[in-house]
C-alpha cells in the first residue's frame, strides 16, 4: 500500500501518492533511491522515458581512453540520478561538464574515476555533496559512434 511503503522509505502516504500521480517534480536523491529498492528496480526504472531527452556529445580528450576516443561521440539519455554502477555518465563539477565512469560505494558515496590511467586522478562524491550540487549528474552514456 502507498502507507506501507512511505513507511518503508520515511515518507507519508500523501508524498507516496504525489509521486504515483506525478505531483512532484523534485524528489531527494536519496528517497529517490529508498523508494528504487523498496520496489527492487533499478532508480533508471522508476523515470519517465518519454520526456527523456537525449544529447550527442563529442569526446574532446583522452580520459575515457581506451574505451572513448577524442573524436567521438557519445549519446547520452538525459538523467539527474545514479542509475547504474560502472557506466559512463555526464557530469558536471566546477561549471565544467566531461565524461566519466561512476560506481557507488557500499556507504552510498560514488567514485568518480576515469578509464585513461594517464588521465585525470579519481574522486569520491557523498550523498550530501550530490544532493547539495557540488556534482549533478546530467546523463548516462547509451551509445558510441565512431567514425571508421
Amino acid at each position: 500500500t502507498q502507507e506501507e511503503l512511505g513507511e518503508l522509505i520515511g515518507v507519508q502516504k500523501s508524498a507516496i501518492n504525489k509521486y504515483e500521480k506525478g505531483r512532484v517534480e523534485n524528489i531527494k536523491r536519496s528517497t529517490f533511491v529508498r523508494l528504487a529498492e523498496a520496489l527492487d528496480v533499478e532508480p533508471g526504472d522508476l523515470l519517465d522515458d518519454e520526456d527523456s531527452a537525449e544529447l550527442l556529445i563529442p569526446v574532446t580528450n583522452q580520459s575515457m581512453a581506451p574505451t572513448l576516443q577524442a573524436g567521438d561521440k557519445v549519446l547520452v539519455k538525459a538523467q539527474s540520478i545514479f542509475s547504474k554502477d560502472d557506466s559512463i555518465y555526464y557530469i558536471q563539477d566546477n561549471k565544467k561538464p566531461y565524461l566519466a565512469r561512476l560506481n557507488q560505494q557500499d556507504d552510498g558515496v560514488i567514485k568518480v574515476s576515469f578509464d585513461n590511467k594517464r588521465s585525470k586522478k579519481s574522486h569520491l562524491v557523498t550523498p550530501a555533496e550530490l544532493d547539495a550540487g557540488d556534482m549533478q549528474i546530467i546523463g548516462i552514456a547509451i551509445q558510441l559512434n565512431r567514425d571508421l
